[in-house]
């Protein structure tokens, strides 16, 4: 295919519309969730408290709830009206909330058909274990939790799980109860970070358990029984990734527990629940599968290491510091894409680092040539979960590496651990990076962010290379050959070039900002190797 013939099909659908942060006319201070599981009728029966904070004079607070049944509603200890589409529940007040805590209680029941997940044997699969895990990410939580369902407003959190007796509940935060009612148990889980609904989780099953405590923190691991010979080559790494993603960041791991909890049919790799991340059982090696599995790659990036790296480190990116809208999704998950290459790189060597970025840019090459073409920050789309894909994992991860390389490590870290201090607890969008690095480093990244993560595409580059003997001068022309259109523009980047000669190794970093650059450097002798990087 030549050049001129190439076309990228769009991402964009003809019912894509543009998506930016949503308005909040509230903010929500606490979740508390008192449910009942029922595993055999695949249905969850309980309560929702929300307290609520309105940020300017409301007569009615909105809460996504899809597809449940509303029993009861409350204001401020006080039934009260309100209307319910099967979407939207519209709690009315008898006179306009004013600033100040309000809380709104909803007693409900749900039969999710998304966001909750219910597991059980089958003919194909006799043995499967019983089980119902929670998936909330993108906007699911509101199928099986009435609440603000989109990422730029954070609560702090507490559940209250009931389940047979014999079953155990694992949610977020730490454990403050476990209760026993004839022949069910109840466990409170308290979440003290706030966070985006997205992050609430729970999973009910039989589980073998470890617990460990490292530097304070309760590393506790669930999986399945029988299996805990197989727990080292899965979690053995987490303490030491945890030491290494506080020491790059600047800050510890920020809960006081850890938990990650194997389960069942799950539909991708991994969850980043907040403190209590939610593992696929198809990742878990046995000793007979454990040496292949841990030089395989999959469109998760993750043989087990690194998918336990990526689940952790989004405790930071994701987590801690999430993003406003899934525009800027690609902070979530390039970060966490990356800083599983950065343990790599700490633990076992830059080889692998570089082997890890090597198959990410073979996936985003892939998705270049066969799927489609898009910016990282994307903001036409029909689904959230459309934004999931190379562009904003892989690619993503590329240029944070390719800043990274920008302005040398010292000022990358430096900028990195600015923008979490910045936006701890908080949301964040991809200018509040740029700024971070910016404040931290002087340099104006202004147009590459706008090249590398606002425009599609990437540099390709073509080179030609001459010596001229008269003039002990190695001659290169470069040029970008991308297909330019109103998306890929000709990209403005550093380079370093490297040449080996019988004296030894001399680089130089020239600034490519044309279709087609002529370089000449004066050498003391022709070179062996040219190197173009």
């Amino acid at each position: 295919m030549t050049l001129a013939e190439r076309r990228y099909r769009s991402f964009n659908l003809p019912e894509s519309r543009p998506h930016f942060a949503r308005s909040k006319a509230f903010h929500t201070e606490h979740l508390k969730l008192e449910i009942e599981v029922d595993l055999q009728r695949k249905r969850l029966e309980g309560r929702a408290s929300l307290r609520i904070v309105p940020l300017r004079t409301l007569p009615r607070i909105e809460l996504d709830a899809r597809a449940m049944h509303i029993s009861m509603v409350t204001l401020d200890g006080g039934e009260c009206r309100y209307e319910y589409d099967n979407e939207k529940l519209v709690v009315i007040a008898d006179s306009p909330l004013s600033r100040g805590v309000h809380e709104v209680l909803v007693s409900y029941a749900a039969s999710p058909i998304q966001g909750v997940y219910f597991i059980q044997p089958d003919e194909a699969y006799p043995d499967k274990e019983v089980q119902a895990w929670t998936q909330s990410e993108t906007e699911f939580a509101s199928y099986w939790f009435p609440c603000y369902d989109s990422p730029n407003d954070k609560s702090t959190s507490e559940m209250l799980i009931t389940v047979e007796e014999g079953l155990l509940a694992i949610s977020n935060g730490k454990l403050l109860s476990v209760s026993k009612n004839r022949d069910k148990v109840t466990y409170h889980w308290k979440e003290e970070t706030p966070h985006s609904s997205y992050l609430n989780s729970f999973v009910v099953g039989k589980f073998g358990v470890k617990k460990e405590e490292v530097d304070g923190i309760s590393l506790e691991y669930y999986f399945p029984e029988g299996k805990r010979n197989d727990v080292p080559r899965y979690f053995g790494e987490t303490a030491k990734m945890m030491k290494v993603f506080g020491e790059l960041t600047g800050i510890n791991y920020p809960y006081p527990k850890y938990a990650q909890t194997t389960v069942e049919d799950f539909i991708y790799g991994g969850m980043e629940n907040i403190s209590a991340t939610t593992l696929a059982t198809t990742y878990f090696p046995d000793e007979r599968s454990n040496e292949d599995f841990q030089v395989s790659y999959s469109r998760e990036g993750q043989n087990s290491v690194n998918l336990v790296a990526h689940e952790l480190a989004h405790q930071w990116f994701g987590d801690l510091v999430t993003c406003a809208d899934w525009t800027h999704a690609w902070l979530n998950e390039g970060f966490a894409s990356y800083f599983q290459c950065l343990y790599l790189e700490k633990e076992k060597g830059v080889d692998l680092l570089r082997w890890d970025m090597s198959l990410k840019a073979e996936l985003y090459f892939d998705e270049e040539e066969t799927s489609y073409r898009r910016p990282i920050v994307e903001r036409n789309y029909v689904y959230p979960d459309d934004l999931f894909d190379s562009a904003t994992y892989e690619k993503g991860a590329w240029m944070i590496h390719q800043l990274r390389y920008i302005l040398g490590d010292d000022l990358f870290f430096k900028g990195v651990q600015e923008y979490l201090r910045q936006f701890s607890r908080e949301n964040a969008e991809t200018h509040d990076l740029r700024k971070a690095l910016e404040r931290v480093s002087g340099e104006s990244l202004e147009e590459y962010f706008e090249e590398f993560f606002f425009k599609a595409g990437y540099p390709e580059f073509e080179i030609e290379y001459s010596w001229d003997e008269v003039g002990s001068t190695a001659n290169l022309t470069v040029r970008q050959r991308q297909l330019t259109d109103e998306q890929t523009p000709i990209f403005r980047l550093p380079c370093d070039i490297v040449f080996y000669t019988k004296k030894g190794r001399t680089k130089r970093r020239v600034l490519l900002s044309s279709a087609e650059e002529k370089l000449a450097f004066e050498l003391g002798s022709k070179p062996r190797i040219v190197e173009f990087d």
